[in-house]
């Protein structure tokens, strides 16, 4: 549900955007970082709920903060319970996609302009739909 409402708000500000005569500026600005702001916590607290430790999809302080805890420990030597080696490699692995994507959303944005919503739009749905086909898969009788 909680991705439904986000892919909702992912539209709204697509369709707002789009509206919009030239460039959002001031107000109609802000509002659509409000729009934007709301599906990416919803997004945050989609996670969280999901219980995946040490990543965080909405802030990249978070993850940088973890690996860092993680590497720094990893190198010192002290003997401090260390979190798995695979929680090390998939945080490096988020900086890396946010690295990635910040660019190439950039540069979209740049291209396209609102348009590049669309990106999110449809990974979301894909989501969705995904999530659906499993749960029919779950109560399929063998």
């Amino acid at each position: 549900m909680a991705l439904g409402v986000e892919l909702a708000l992912v539209l709204t500000t697509l369709i707002w955007w789009l509206a919009l005569p030239g460039d959002p500026r001031g107000v109609p600005r802000a509002c659509l970082l409000a729009l934007s702001g709301a599906a990416m916590g919803l997004q945050s607290a989609t996670i969280t709920r999901l219980g995946v430790a040490g990543v965080s999809t909405t802030y990249l302080t978070g993850t940088w903060t973890a690996l860092g805890r993680a590497l720094g420990g990893r190198i010192g030597t002290t003997n401090r319970r260390l979190p798995p080696a695979g929680d090390t490699v998939r945080q490096a692995v988020v900086v890396a996609v946010y690295a990635v994507s910040a660019l190439a959303s950039a540069a979209l944005v740049h291209a396209v302009g609102g348009w590049a919503l669309l990106v999110p739009a449809c990974l979301l749905v894909g989501v969705i739909a995904t999530h659906r086909w499993m749960r029919e898969l779950e109560n399929v009788p063998a």
